[in-house]
């Protein structure tokens, strides 16, 4: 007689009456096995048996489009058989699934039936993976369902189906005060990736909203990115304080207007559109009673403009050196940086020597780095030596001169080492390669990050096709120093659309594209690329959007 054997062997004499017979080796083979069994338990356990003999092949490159049909009919069988098989059609990808898997929901499934409730989600998933606008109105209905998880999966769908025809289901979720804000969250990236701008105005008005100590501007402001300029106008009218909609909205729930003009500041950066140029220069002269609300939207808007690079902005943001707060004064030699206009080199050289403390005046002396060009190491060393004097340091002090001299010493010290000594190679490097772009690329080589990061704030300033391949590969591929992939990005960015293009070259475009999508999903969900990330994602869309026009 046979030994006494597990559940899943057992479910094997199903299918012949011998014990040695030995398991299905194709996946007809185990829907079939799910068929004759008589145990739900046993038809679970071939589900997923079939479910893994068809993700083996499927990584192997498999076609699997010829097993659809024996998969269908298991789509009536009980829910963890639904589950496995739901997500193998989702893999294969064959639009025949569609309609059975929509056949499949179970709607009258009670929440407390958790296997109807994760076939229901499962479902969803493959619906979005087959990307069949047929399948648009089963999901809107998902996404109301009361389990959590199934509504989430139905919305994530609708997002990848991308169909305009979910709009107002997707903003009818978004609006709803009482809804999960994770499954709002999803529901705003939703209306992203559909890109209809019907869902501007909601999105706007998401910029400034929380519920429950949680707000929604990361996922509203890219959604906004993702609908592109048809999004300018409006953003534009905020910063003007035109959109009645959004001040009266404001008014309502106590916001700030300096945050109001701040947000929207910051999304026309992203969006990179010249048009908002002179409403936002308009706010670099902002002006409240309150200093760090005076900043507020001039830090925005200096961003935003350095972002766009305009360099019609350059001396208008160079007025504003001068701001000792360390913060706003980063944000505006940065902005100068992005823009990468080498007439600020004497703006920054001069406000490196200005400002009470060496907060300030290290980001001027930084972006002098980043932005100097071969002849500029001079004034670094000229700021550099003011600095560095012992008198400069005591006289932003009263008090105890011996108790001075001792903090003024270490200050001076973390000073050196800090800026000086980070910094000034890039103007080392700067005075070697001049306008080399064949110099600044092996620059990428370097064992210094801070030299890498020039090369590249270079080879985006010279528009050096020919150094692409490089900027991906030893820029924005960068795990360690996240510096270096800004600058490379930025790089990238200026070579495929920057003042001195000549026009998008495709084959560069796309080869870039792919990178990056690469990247992304290598990087997904480690919590140190996060904020990169971001920036990366814009890059990749933009391309995307412009290989699509």
């Amino acid at each position: 007689m046979c030994a006494r054997l597990p559940t899943l062997v057992l479910l094997l004499s199903i299918l012949a009456a011998a014990c040695d017979s030995g398991p299905p080796t194709t996946i007809e083979g185990w829907a079939q096995a799910v068929t004759e069994a008589s145990k739900d338990k046993e038809k679970a356990e071939a589900a997923k048996e079939l479910k893994r003999l068809a993700r083996d092949q499927l990584a192997a490159g498999k076609d699997l489009s010829g097993v659809v049909p024996a998969l269908l009919p298991l789509l009536k069988e009980p829910a963890p058989v639904r589950s496995e098989v739901a997500w193998v059609l989702g893999e294969i990808g064959d639009k025949k699934a569609v309609q059975p898997l929509i056949d499949a929901i179970d709607y009258a499934a009670a929440v407390s039936d958790k296997d109807a409730a994760r076939a229901n989600g499962k479902i969803a998933e493959a619906l979005g993976k087959l990307k069949d606008p047929a399948a648009v109105p089963a999901l809107v209905k998902l996404a109301k369902s009361r389990d959590a998880a199934t509504a989430l999966a139905a919305v994530q769908a609708l997002g990848k189906i991308g169909d305009a025809s979910a709009v107002d289901a997707l903003m009818a979720i978004v609006e709803d005060d009482s809804k999960d804000n994770f499954l709002v969250k999803n529901a705003i990236e939703a209306l992203g990736a559909i890109g209809d701008p019907k869902a501007l105005p909601l999105l706007v008005k998401m910029l400034f909203v929380e519920r429950r100590g949680v707000s929604f501007y990361r996922e509203a402001s890219f959604a906004i990115f993702q609908i592109g300029e048809d999004s300018t106008p409006r953003l534009i009218d905020i910063l003007e304080g035109k959109d009645k909609e959004i001040w009266d909205f404001a008014k309502e729930k106590g916001i700030y207007e300096a945050a109001i003009f701040a947000k929207a500041a910051q999304v026309l950066g992203d969006l990179g559109d010249r048009r908002a140029t002179k409403a936002l220069v308009k706010k670099l002269s902002y002006e409240s009673e309150y200093a760090d609300m005076r900043l507020l939207p001039r830090m925005f808007a200096a961003e935003a403009l350095g972002r766009i690079r305009d360099r019609r902005a350059a001396k208008k943001i160079a007025q504003l050196l001068d701001e000792e707060e360390a913060n706003a004064r980063k944000t505006y030699a940065q902005a100068l940086v992005l823009m990468g206009d080498r007439s600020a080199v004497g703006a920054l050289a001069e406000s490196s020597t200005k400002g009470m403390g060496y907060g300030a005046r290290e980001e001027s002396q930084r972006a002098l780095a980043r932005l100097g060009g071969p002849k500029d190491l001079a004034k670094f060393d000229a700021a550099t030596k003011k600095n560095l004097q012992l008198k400069t340091c005591m006289d932003w002090f009263e008090g105890d001169k011996e108790a001075i001299k001792k903090n003024c010493e270490k200050a001076i010290a973390k000073y050196k080492k800090n800026t000086v000594d980070k910094f000034r190679p890039m103007l080392e490097a700067a005075a070697e390669c001049k306008d080399d772009a064949k110099c600044w690329v092996a620059k990428l080589d370097d064992p210094n990050p801070r030299v890498r990061e020039k090369a590249l704030w270079e080879l985006g300033r010279l528009d050096a096709d020919e150094a692409l391949d490089a900027i991906l590969q030893k820029g924005v591929a960068e795990k360690k120093d996240l510096e270096v992939r800004f600058a490379a990005l930025n790089a990238l960015d200026s070579l495929l659309f920057g003042p001195g293009n000549k026009g998008l070259d495709k084959e560069e475009a796309k080869k870039a594209s792919e990178f990056l999508g690469r990247l992304l999903e290598e990087e997904k969900g480690k919590n140190y690329f996060v904020r990169i990330n971001e920036d990366t994602k814009r890059v990749k869309l933009k391309i995307d959007r412009a290989l699509r026009s």
